[in-house]
């Protein structure tokens, strides 16, 4: 027979309300706080690395948001001959070429080669080499500004270049439309300004930038300015001019400050 104090003996090994209260609370409860600095720690490390990635993804997608639909799609090496392409015959055309963008990328070179040749005498006054402008369509994978400059030249399409630094433009025609080139030279990056040249806009790209009046060799030799003309053209591109407190620097080397800000 079992006696009293057995049975409470008992009583403390049995899953009664009591000592499942006591298991939990002993057990479970004295860790909670810990689980929970455990949780909000991981949460926190979620949260920075959600932070970072979408840090990262907006960078992209602002960037991505400053190209045309144009210069974002095309996938081609020589991003410069098919904006121009898509700039004469919409986006749509281009896509509809397919697989077959090289071979007519090569034909239309070829005739635009032609098209150099035939008017030879007409494109003297850029003072560029002919040869070079062919050379560069037949053989560059990817053609320069001054050969993208001279094929606007052929179909007579007013010119806007500009850089964070330099601004050029050429107008051959009052009426007819103006392709703006924007390049990003840090990541070398061409992208088509889609939009109309008003002169507001263009006052207002001139305001911090150097105009220049050739693309190939935008500024002439020292020895053409005077030093109050580098000062000017320094201001202009927010170069510090003084050596020290009392001193500018000399003509040569405001020249080369220039030179180096423009490259």
């Amino acid at each position: 027979m079992m006696t009293e104090s057995g049975i409470f003996d008992i009583k403390d090994f049995c899953l009664n309300k009591k000592n499942i209260s006591l298991i939990f609370k002993e057990n479970i409860f004295k860790n909670h706080k810990e689980i929970c600095n455990k949780y909000e720690s991981y949460n926190n490390l979620k949260n920075d690395v959600n932070k970072s990635v979408n840090k990262s993804v907006n960078k992209a997608v602002n960037k991505a948001v400053n190209k045309t639909e144009s210069d974002f799609f095309i996938k081609e090496k020589d991003k410069l001959f098919w904006m121009l392409y898509i700039f004469e015959n919409d986006y749509s055309n281009y896509i509809m070429l397919g697989k077959n963008k090289y071979s007519f990328e090569m034909k239309e070179k070829t005739k635009l080669i032609k098209n150099i040749k035939e008017k030879k005498k007409e494109l003297k006054h850029f003072k560029i080499k002919i040869t070079d402008v062919e050379a560069d369509l037949l053989y560059s994978k990817q053609i320069s500004v001054s050969t993208f400059f001279i094929l606007l030249t052929l179909k007579n399409i007013n010119f806007l270049y500009f850089t964070e630094n330099l601004i050029y433009q050429w107008e051959g025609s009052v009426n007819n439309k103006t392709f703006i080139l924007k390049h990003d030279k840090l990541n070398n990056i061409y992208i088509n300004e889609d939009k109309a040249l008003t002169s507001g806009y263009f006052e207002s790209l001139k305001k911090s930038r150097l105009s220049v009046d050739n693309l190939k060799k935008p500024i002439k030799g020292v020895s053409y300015y005077k030093v109050k003309d580098l000062k000017v053209m320094c201001e202009k591109l927010n170069i510090n001019i003084m050596k020290n407190a009392k001193k500018t620097f000399s003509k040569k080397e405001l020249y080369e400050k220039v030179i180096q800000k423009i490259s």
